[in-house]
C-alpha cells in the first residue's frame, strides 16, 4: 500500500471486529489512561505555571531594582556634570576678573555676589591669602586657605581644581578652588556656597516621589555630606541617618538590610570626577508594595482557583468519556458502512464512484488525462466451488491487498461489485494505464493467494482499460466493462482497450 494512502482495511476490521459488549473492560482501561493523562498533563502545565509566575515576579524585582538604579545614577552623573561645570566656569570667571597683578577689594566682592558666593579667596603662589571677600567669615577664610593651598604648587605645575563638601557651623557648605596661571604667577581662586543655595538638595530630592525614602550624598569614609527625606526639607535627613546605611553601603552597591525602622533597600552610584557617592534608602514594603504584598499572593491565588477548576473540568471529562467512547465506535462503524468494502478493505462501490466523480471533474477543469481499468478475477465461481466460499473471500481478499499495493498513491481501487475492482488512474492517459496493467498483472503473478497454490489453482485476472475521451462517468466505465467482457471472450488472462467514443464534430 502507498505511503500516502489511508490504511482502509484497517478502519474497516477495527470497526467491525469487536461489539463493544463482548469487551466491557476495554473502554475503562482507555479511560483510567486518559483521566491520568490528563492530570498529569493540568498539573505539568500549573507547575510550569507556577515557575513562570515565580519567575515574572523575581524578573518583575529586578527590573524594579535596574529601574531604581538607573534613577541613582542618572543622580549621580547630573552631580558630577554640575561640579564638572562649576569648576571650569570659575576657572574662566578668575580668568577674566582676578588675573590682574593687585586684585581690589571691590573686585572680588562683585565678583563673589556676581557668583552667589557666600565666601571667596584669592591666594597667592605661596598659599597666602591674597584678597578675601568681605561677606567671608573668618572660619570660612581658614577654610579654604587649608584646603585648596595645595593647588598652588610651583609654576610649572599644570592647572588643578577641586570640589568638596563641608560642615561649617552646622550647616552644608559646598566649596571650590581652581588653579589658573597670571602674569604675576600661579593663583588659586576659592569659594563656598551654602548647600541649600545649590541644586545638589533639589537633585537628591527627585531621585524618588514615594515615601519614606531618603537619599544621601556621602564621602569615601560613609560620612554623610547632605541628604534629602522624602517627608522633609532638604538637609533634614542627615539629622536621621541610619548608622546602618553606611556599612550596607561598604558591603555592596545594592541590596536589602535589617535596620530599627524594618527592613530597608538601598543604592549607591559613584559621581565621576569626586569621591562621593550617591546613596538611596526606601523601606522594602513601600518599594516593593505590589510584589511583596496583596498582589503577589493575589497572582497566587488566581493560579490555584486555576488548578482547582482545571481539576474540575477533568472530572467532567471523566463522566462524559464514556458516552465519547460511544459515539467514536457508532462514527467508524458509520464510517466502515458509507465507504468501506467489509471482505476487501478497499473502497465500495459508492465510495469508489464518487472518487472517480472528483477525479473527472479535476481532470475536466485542469485539462488533464485520465483512465479507469475494470479488473475481473478470472473463474472465480470455479475457486469458490473447488476450495468454498471462505477460501474464496480469502482469495478475493489477498488479491485485493496484492492489487493495492501496486498502485501509486494518487491511484485508488475499489470494490466494484463480486469479483470486479474499479481502479482510478488520474492524470494517465492510455499508455500509461496499460503499463499500469502489466504492474497488477505482475504483482499478482508473483503473489498468489496460498489457498490457491496450494490447490495448484493459479488465480488470473482481466482488464479492461478505458481513456477519459470527455464523456460522462457512466459512459466511460461502460467502455471500460465493454473492453473487459472482450478480454473474457479473447481467452481470459489478458488486458483490453475500449476504443473511443465517437467524437461529436463541433458546429462550423
Amino acid at each position: 500500500m502507498g505511503p500516502g494512502r489511508p490504511n482502509l482495511r484497517s478502519l474497516a476490521h477495527d470497526a467491525g471486529a469487536v461489539e463493544p459488549s463482548t469487551v466491557p473492560t476495554g473502554p475503562r482501561r482507555v479511560g483510567r489512561r486518559l483521566v491520568i493523562a490528563l492530570v498529569i498533563g493540568w498539573l505539568a502545565l500549573i507547575g510550569a505555571g507556577c515557575w513562570l509566575l515565580s519567575a515574572s515576579q523575581a524578573s518583575s524585582r529586578k527590573a524594579m531594582e535596574a529601574r531604581l538604579q538607573t534613577r541613582v545614577q542618572f543622580a549621580a552623573n547630573f552631580v558630577s556634570i554640575y561640579t564638572g561645570d562649576l569648576l571650569t566656569n570659575q576657572h574662566a570667571q578668575a580668568l577674566a576678573w582676578l588675573a590682574a597683578p593687585a586684585v581690589g577689594e571691590a573686585t572680588l566682592d562683585r565678583e563673589s555676589g556676581a557668583l552667589g558666593l557666600g565666601a571667596a579667596v584669592v591666594l597667592d603662589g605661596h598659599g597666602h591669602v591674597v584678597r578675601a571677600a568681605t561677606t567671608a567669615s573668618g572660619p570660612l577664610v581658614h577654610l579654604l586657605r587649608s584646603r585648596y593651598s595645595n593647588l598652588v604648587g610651583v609654576a610649572a605645575m599644570p592647572d588643578a581644581s577641586g570640589v568638596a563638601v563641608t560642615d561649617v557651623g552646622g550647616s552644608p557648605v559646598l566649596s571650590f578652588g581652581v588653579a589658573y596661571q597670571t602674569r604675576s604667577g600661579r593663583r588659586v581662586f576659592a569659594g563656598a556656597y551654602a548647600m541649600s543655595e545649590t541644586v545638589l538638595p533639589a537633585v537628591l530630592g527627585h531621585v524618588l516621589s514615594s515615601p519614606g525614602w531618603q537619599a544621601y550624598l556621602v564621602d569615601p569614609h560613609g560620612a554623610l555630606l547632605t541628604g534629602v527625606a522624602s517627608d522633609g526639607p532638604p538637609g533634614a535627613a542627615l539629622a536621621r541617618a541610619d548608622p546602618l546605611l553606611a556599612a550596607a553601603d561598604q558591603r555592596a552597591p545594592s541590596g536589602s538590610y535589617d535596620s530599627p525602622q524594618g527592613k530597608q533597600y538601598h543604592v549607591t552610584a559613584p559621581v565621576a570626577g569626586t569621591a562621593w557617592r550617591i546613596v538611596l534608602r526606601d523601606p522594602e514594603a513601600q518599594l516593593f508594595t505590589f510584589l511583596n504584598g496583596a498582589g503577589r499572593w493575589l497572582a497566587w491565588l488566581a493560579l490555584a482557583g486555576l488548578a482547582v477548576a482545571g481539576l474540575a473540568i477533568i472530572a467532567l471529562i471523566t463522566r462524559l468519556h464514556g458516552h465519547r467512547e460511544q459515539l467514536i465506535r457508532l462514527n467508524t462503524a458509520l464510517a466502515r458502512l458509507a465507504a468501506i468494502d467489509p471482505l476487501t478493505g478497499l473502497r465500495n462501490r459508492r465510495a469508489i464512484g464518487e472518487y472517480l466523480h472528483d477525479a473527472l471533474s479535476a481532470a475536466r477543469r485542469h485539462d488533464q488525462v485520465l483512465s479507469v481499468l475494470v479488473v475481473d478475477i478470472d473463474h472465480f465461481k470455479t475457486v469458490n466451488d473447488t476450495l468454498g466460499h471462505r477460501s474464496g473471500d480469502a482469495v478475493l481478499e489477498h488479491a485485493a491487498r496484492v492489487l493495492d499495493g501496486a498502485l501509486r498513491t494518487e491511484d485508488a481501487i475499489g470494490r466494484w461489485g463480486g469479483e470486479e475492482f474499479l481502479v482510478v488512474l488520474p492524470n494517465t492517459d492510455e499508455e500509461g494505464a496499460l503499463r499500469a496493467t502489466e504492474r497488477l498483472r505482475e504483482a499478482l503473478s508473483r503473489d498468489q493467494p496460498e489457498e490457491a497454490r496450494s490447490h495448484q489453482l493459479p488465480v488470473t485476472m482481466t482488464l479492461g482499460v478505458a481513456e477519459w475521451r470527455g464523456e460522462d462517468i457512466d459512459e466511460l466505465v461502460s467502455r471500460a466493462d465493454n473492453a473487459l467482457y472482450l478480454g473474457k471472450a479473447a481467452g481470459r488472462d489478458t488486458v483490453q482497450v475500449s476504443n473511443p467514443v465517437h467524437e461529436i464534430p463541433e458546429p462550423i
